[in-house]
C-alpha cells in the first residue's frame, strides 16, 4: 500500500515516492513503469497526478488544424524505446500535450493499433514521466471506450478525431461530452492551443 494505493509490484513504491516529491523520473524508472503488470496501481498514481493539476476538468478538441501533439511512432515497441521517445519529448521547449499511443503502419496505408492494456500503460507512464500539462487520449486511435478509460489513467484531454468519415462534428461533440461526463469529469471544449472556450 502506498498512500491509499494498493500496490502488488514493490518496485513502484520508490518511483511513486519520487513522483509525489516532484522529482523528475529517470529513464530507468520510466522503463520500470512500462515493465510493471500492476496496471491498476500505475493508473491510480497517474490519476492522482492528473487530479492535482486539473481537478474534475477534462478538455476535448473538435477541429484539426494541423497542430497535433507528438505521438509514439512505429518502432517505439519496447519500454526502452518508448522512454527514449518520452525523454526526447521532455526536452522539447513549450510542449503542452502528447498523445502516447502508437499507430503502426501496415500494408495498404492501414494502421495497426496496440492493445488497450498498452494504451493505458502508455498514458499513465506519460503522465508520471513527462509531467506535461496535458496527456491526450485519442478517441479515433484508441477507440472511444478505451479513450474514456484512459481519463482515469492520467489523460486530461480527449482528442475528438474519428476514423469514421461519415460522423458529423455535432455527433462527435455529443459523444465526447458523454464519454467525459460518464467517467465522472466536467467536459470543457478547447482550441488547438489548449485555450478553453
Amino acid at each position: 500500500m502506498f498512500n491509499g494505493i494498493a500496490i502488488s509490484d514493490s518496485r513502484l513504491v520508490p518511483i511513486f515516492e519520487a513522483v509525489e516529491a516532484g522529482r523528475a523520473l529517470t529513464e530507468s524508472e520510466g522503463v520500470a513503469l512500462f515493465g510493471t503488470t500492476d496496471l491498476l496501481a500505475l493508473g491510480a498514481m497517474a490519476d492522482r497526478v492528473r487530479a492535482a493539476r486539473h481537478g474534475r476538468q477534462v478538455t476535448f478538441h473538435m477541429a484539426s488544424d494541423g497542430a497535433e501533439p507528438p505521438m509514439l511512432e512505429a518502432g517505439d515497441d519496447t519500454a526502452a524505446r518508448k522512454i527514449s521517445r518520452f525523454a526526447a519529448w521532455r526536452e522539447m521547449d513549450g510542449l503542452i500535450s502528447v498523445v502516447p499511443v502508437a499507430a503502426n503502419p501496415v500494408a495498404d496505408g492501414a494502421i495497426e493499433l496496440g492493445s488497450g492494456f498498452e494504451d493505458m500503460k502508455s498514458v499513465a507512464v506519460a503522465r508520471l514521466f513527462l509531467r506535461v500539462p496535458h496527456v491526450s487520449a485519442h478517441r479515433g486511435l484508441m477507440t472511444p471506450r478505451v479513450a474514456q478509460i484512459a481519463l482515469r489513467f492520467g489523460a486530461s484531454d480527449l482528442e475528438a478525431a474519428s476514423r469514421n468519415l461519415l460522423e458529423s462534428g455535432e455527433a462527435r461533440r455529443r459523444e465526447c461530452v458523454r464519454l467525459i461526463e460518464e467517467a465522472g469529469f466536467e467536459a470543457v471544449e478547447r482550441n488547438s492551443r489548449f485555450e478553453v472556450r
